[in-house]
């Protein structure tokens, strides 16, 4: 399930990402390297997220 999350994230990215590089190109470069990495599997917006929480709940106590 989450591979699905990934890559519907990376599609929606690149689809931006190629919509803002005719207006702002620099950061358009970079979403659609986000866009890629979702893509490609080297990036899994879940295991970002349980890295996220793991910091915070270091950082509370």
């Amino acid at each position: 399930m989450r591979d699905l999350i990934d890559v519907i994230v990376g599609c929606t990215t690149l689809i931006c990402g190629s919509i803002l590089i005719i207006v702002f190109w620099p950061i358009a470069i970079l979403v659609l390297l986000l866009g890629l990495l979702l893509l490609m599997g080297d990036l899994s917006l879940y295991d970002v997220r349980k890295k996220y929480e793991v910091k915070n709940k270091d950082t509370e106590t």
